[in-house]
């Protein structure tokens, strides 16, 4: 690097002083009124000297703050070895034509000291001015002299005390910082006594930090704690040692702590000392420790293959069962689908993007199959139920949880369970008609004839066969429904009609009641149904209101728009549904009160064949409730051109379409 010139080194000098353009001070006007006083001159000026300029630090008689260097006597006087004295500046060659010589304020006599900073470098001057042509004693001078000496002294003075003042206020930065971190932070004598605690010192003992103040480290070590390899020989594996130690607090308590001393000595064989409680770190592992022992055991028991895979479908992750259920040893780092799920039960080939669980990783669904094969690596097949889930970083899928179960058992269960139904249901179908007719038979014609228990005996007999009648139909219509053997004539129906068709059926019941049933808007919207379907659907969900509600009640019926659908909510003030219920009631034969059933009357099969129904209409059925608050039941069907777009995709096989 080049070297400065004498007059950088000069304006570095003055720049570092930090004095330009500061306020007036005492100490400086009081060099400038001596000397204004003592020579006897009007003018008298501390002038630093910067490279574009002349500023004057005090001033008498002068409303200038500063004036340009080019026209500038002190910028003569800092070169000069000894005192510049002008006696009559008009007849010096060298300041005839200065402006401030020839106009405001007319400088005649000028006399300028020389002003040095602490490196030695002159910054400016202490000069007089007056209007006269005059000369300097030579004890004018030295006074002159003594006076830019002054100056130079008050200049050092305010360098010091700038630095006194910046370690001031480093001084007290790093006490604010060491009262604000969180980390214990102290001294260690040669003696091994902590000097200096900081607030967080005391915290992490549980004390003030000024009873740790003078005592030995030592002291606050627990039973058994070792912290030779600290404070003995450094680690040099590391700048400074580091370790862990269990601290004893002031009231017995044992905290675990991170430890770090500084190998090198910080001023009179004192080492500092930095300390932080690690207990909610060392709590926080304890207890991921414990959960991922739990969560192994949970896997590791589930009768239900579970395996983790990453985007690409492979498998990093399987538990016991999974190894077990799909009959293969080794699953880490296969492509699942490939192995297990590539081809469908009749053996077509089943492609990976058609495959459910391809939805889960590439657009974050949760995918639920309910009947699917998976076959195993020694040919032999499952029916499985799984459900994958997508996981989910940072906003991006990177991988699924997929869960499967072999449901074989359970679905041939169920096959057998539905053909005894549909056996039982047609077995009884007659039977129950002659028995009806029979005992319409004996109470009308005959029954005059009979006795009053006898009359409440044929009356109990019907009422029990028409429930029974009632069963059978449903279980039937519910077999049909299920199968998809049934006809359905999809054309524009108006819900509002509907509604009032099926209010007719359910009024007589909720009549005798004192039930109020409330139509609200929706007359106006239309869906593509089947109306007697559709119908079927209202009279069950407003017979269901109407039996759950309290005597007296109100039933509230409701229909809008939705946009390419139409909604139908039917909702009672009975006594709810619990949340854990709401899907649970759509099952066949299931009550949120099994007694429900013995009290209330019906067949539990109604919301199951309204659940069917509108998923053969290309709909849904859900329910709301509050507990404590009522229920409300909400079908939701295709507007007609809604359905006309899509009605090839949603109708199942078996439902007739317009122009079949």
């Amino acid at each position: 690097m080049a070297e400065l010139s004498d007059e950088s080194r000069r304006l570095e000098a003055l720049r570092a002083l930090g004095v330009l353009d500061t306020p007036p001070e005492e100490r400086f006007d009081r060099i400038a009124r001596a000397a204004a006083d003592t020579l006897g001159t009007p003018i008298a000026l501390i002038t630093l000297v910067d490279d574009q300029r002349q500023w004057f630090k005090a001033r008498v008689g002068l409303p200038l703050s500063e004036t340009p260097r080019s026209q500038s006597f002190c910028a003569r006087a800092i070169d000069s070895p000894d005192l510049l004295v002008v006696h009559d500046a008009r007849e010096d060659p060298r300041f005839a034509d200065n402006p401030l010589v020839t106009g405001e304020p007319h400088i005649v006599f000028y006399a300028g000291a020389p002003v040095s900073a602490p490196s030695g470098e002159r910054v400016g001057t202490v000069c007089v001015i007056g209007h006269e042509p005059r000369a300097l004693s030579e004890v004018e001078r030295r006074f002159l002299a003594a006076l830019a000496t002054w100056a130079s002294s008050e200049l050092a003075a305010a360098e010091v005390n700038d630095v006194l003042t910046a370690l001031d206020r480093i001084g007290r930065r790093l006490g604010a910082l060491l009262d604000a971190v969180p980390e214990a932070i102290v001294l260690v004598d040669g003696e091994g006594r902590l000097r200096s605690p900081n607030p967080a010192t005391g915290r992490l003992l549980g004390c003030p930090a000024q009873e740790v103040e003078g005592t030995h480290w030592t002291h606050w070590l627990a039973d058994g704690a070792d912290a030779r390899a600290l404070f003995g020989v450094a680690d040099d594996r590391r700048r400074h040692p580091r370790g862990e130690l269990r601290l004893r607090c002031a009231d017995g308590a044992e905290v675990p702590a991170e430890v770090t001393i500084t190998r090198e000595e910080v001023g009179e064989g004192m080492r500092l000392v930095i300390a932080r409680s690690i207990k909610g770190q060392k709590d926080a592992q304890a207890a991921l420790e414990r959960l991922r022992r739990q969560n192994e055991l949970i896997l590791s028991s589930a009768h239900q293959a579970i395996l983790g895979l990453d985007r690409a479908g492979v498998v990093h992750f399987a538990n016991p069962s999974a190894h077990t259920l799909l009959g293969a040893p080794e699953l880490i780092g296969c492509r699942l689908h490939e192995i297990f799920h590539s081809r469908h039960a009749d053996g077509s080939p089943y492609p990976w993007e058609d495959c459910p669980s391809y939805a889960t990783l590439t657009r974050g669904e949760f995918v639920r199959v309910d009947d699917e094969v998976f076959w195993r690596t020694d040919g032999t097949s499952f029916v499985a139920e799984y459900a994958s889930a997508p996981i989910v970083e940072d906003g991006a899928v990177t991988g699924m949880v997929l869960t499967i179960d072999d449901v074989t058992v359970r679905k041939e269960l169920e096959r057998l369970k539905d053909e005894l139904v549909g056996v039982v249901s047609h077995e009884l179908r007659t039977p129950l008609t002659a028995i009806r007719g029979s005992l319409g038979i004996l109470g009308g014609a005959m029954g005059a004839d009979l006795s009053d228990r006898a009359a409440r005996m044929v009356d109990i007999a019907v009422r029990g066969t028409d429930r029974m009648t009632r069963l059978v139909n449903d279980l039937l219509d519910l077999d049909r429904l299920r199968s998809g053997v049934v006809d359905l004539h999809f054309a524009s129906c108006t819900v509002g009609a509907a509604v009032d068709e099926a209010l007719e059926s359910v009024r007589p019941q909720a009549e005798e009641r004192g039930i109020t049933i409330q139509r609200e808007a929706g007359s106006e919207v239309v869906v593509r149904a089947d109306h007697d379907r559709l119908l079927q659907c209202l009279v069950n969900l407003l017979a269901n209101a109407v039996k759950f509600s309290p005597d007296g009640g109100t039933v509230r019926v409701a229909a809008w728009q939705d946009g390419g659908h139409g909604v139908v909510r039917v909702a009672d003030e009975g006594r709810g549904i619990p949340a854990a219920q709401l899907e649970e009631i759509f099952e066949r034969f299931r009550q949120v009160d099994p007694s429900d059933t013995r009290r209330l009357g019906g067949s539990g099969l109604g919301l199951a064949i309204v659940r069917r129904l509108a998923e053969l209409h290309g709909g849904r059925v859900w329910a709301e409730s509050v507990e404590g608050k009522g229920a409300a039941f909400l079908l939701r069907l295709p507007a007609p051109a809604q359905a006309d777009s899509a009605q090839a995709d949603l109708a199942p096989q078996g439902v007739d379409q317009p122009g079949d």
